[in-house]
C-alpha cells in the first residue's frame, strides 16, 4: 500500500491510507518534506498508484524545488 503517494515522495515520512474499489484509486497522506509538512489527497477513476505517484513528484517540485 506504499506505491502511490510514499513512492512520490522521495524521502519523505509519509502516513497514508489508499482506498481501491473497481475503477477508483485513491490515496490520501500526510507528508513531511523537509521542513514542510502537509496533507494530500489524490482521488482518481481509471487512474493507477504509479499515476498517483506521478503527482505527487510533481508536488514535490513545487514544495522542494531543486536547487540551481
Amino acid at each position: 500500500y506504499r506505491s502511490g503517494i510514499p513512492a512520490g515522495c522521495d524521502g519523505c515520512k509519509t502516513y497514508n491510507k489508499t482506498g481501491d474499489e473497481g475503477n477508483f484509486t485513491h490515496d490520501t497522506s500526510v507528508v513531511m518534506s523537509g521542513s514542510h509538512s502537509y496533507v494530500v489527497t489524490i482521488m482518481s477513476e481509471g487512474g493507477s498508484s504509479a499515476k498517483i505517484a506521478a503527482i505527487e513528484r510533481a508536488i514535490q517540485t513545487v514544495i522542494n524545488p531543486p536547487k540551481p
